[in-house]
């Protein structure tokens, strides 16, 4: 049987309380929370995240890397690469205190996620699903995602790529899908969730 290979780029949500006074909490999760007719892959979204709180309150918000672990089989592999010092010791000192099955399926690197791509980049498994979530505080993440992207193209393509972007007021986010489209026009699925008017 194959494994998967997982890697995440600039993983930074961790399970946590949820930060009440947080934007993206007040018109994201805690909307999806208690509304009762979502689609159904939101609701499938908001059913996994209430596996996480199974008094019926909102307590704990994982982020992607602690969903996608719970879904991991035993033979699959995750990479993370966390570039900031306290989010990347945050993240190793949690996947370090799990129990030793987890531990030897999960390795976090403190670099930077783009040059941590290359390495790992063609998987031994042949298979591979790389979520790409940059903060996109540098302008220039836009460019380097454009970068990354047809550089892992050219050493894996048959893998399975997700990048995530922010919905917000400035030219760069369109001029980098507008791009990627042109770059890869095959096999593309561009997805968009707006709970409110970007900013």
């Amino acid at each position: 049987m194959k494994y998967l290979c997982l890697v995440y780029l600039d993983e930074k949500r961790l399970p946590e309380l949820p930060d009440e006074d947080c934007v993206e909490f007040d018109s994201g999760i805690r909307r999806l929370w208690i509304e009762t007719s979502l689609p159904p892959a939101l609701a499938d979204y908001v059913a996994l995240i209430r596996s996480f709180n199974t008094d019926g309150a909102l307590r704990h918000y994982p982020g992607s890397s602690r969903i996608a672990l719970s879904r991991l089989r035993a033979i699959d592999r995750m990479r993370l690469f966390e570039l900031h010092p306290s989010e990347s010791q945050t993240l190793h000192a949690f996947y370090s205190n799990q129990p030793r099955p987890v531990r030897q399926q999960v390795q976090v690197q403190a670099m930077d996620g783009f040059d941590g791509l290359r390495s790992v980049l063609p998987p031994a498994p042949r298979r591979a699903l790389v979520l790409i979530d940059p903060s996109y505080e540098d302008k220039n993440d836009y460019a380097r995602v454009r970068t990354a992207l047809g550089d892992a193209m050219q050493r894996f393509a048959t893998g399975t790529y997700l990048l995530w972007y922010p919905l917000v007021q400035r030219r760069e986010p369109r001029l980098m899908i507008d791009a990627l489209k042109k770059q890869f026009p095959q096999d593309w699925l561009h997805v968009t969730l707006t709970v409110r008017a970007p900013t």
